[in-house]
């Protein structure tokens, strides 16, 4: 599943990173049940000074995290395994 979605994920990764508006002088980004972390990839890719945080169910990131460090971005993307509904966003 994870891999299908990545896959999917790619077709519109650059796209997704080019119109998403990053506020100026925005240094960290929170994607909730980013499961792959590609789209925030592609948005930290284009804001070379933005870290993000993918957020998601334990399960997805178990999964997930292979896909993640494949995008190449080292600390710059990381997943932490949590809750969107109930859970401590920081």
């Amino acid at each position: 599943y994870q891999r299908s979605m990545r896959a999917v994920a790619g077709l519109a990764g650059r796209e997704v990173g080019r119109r998403t508006p990053v506020p100026w002088g925005a240094r960290t980004m929170l994607d909730l049940g980013g499961s792959h972390g590609h789209f925030a990839a592609a948005i930290c890719r284009r804001h070379r000074r933005l870290r993000a945080v993918v957020l998601d169910l334990p399960r997805a990131v178990d999964r997930a995290a292979p896909l993640l460090a494949a995008e190449g971005l080292g600390d710059r993307v990381t997943h932490l395994a949590g809750e969107v509904l109930g859970g401590d966003l920081g």
